[in-house]
């Protein structure tokens, strides 16, 4: 009886991580590339160039 209780759980702790790995695998990526975009925007607000502004050295501070 407890052989099968350890048995039971092995299986079920395998089952969890190959649901994590595979829900790393998909999700991950998605999150990093939006990070890598919400980054991207940032910097291009901080660089963009209003035209009352360009006078004043290129960039609008804030």
């Amino acid at each position: 009886m407890v052989d099968l209780i350890a048995a039971a759980l092995a299986w079920g702790y395998v089952g969890y991580l190959v649901g994590y790995l595979r829900a790393q695998k998909r999700y991950i990526p998605e999150i990093n590339e939006a990070r890598e975009d919400l980054a991207r925007a940032r910097m291009l607000a901080k660089m963009h160039c209003c035209p009352a502004d360009c006078g004043k050295g290129g960039h609008a501070d804030g």
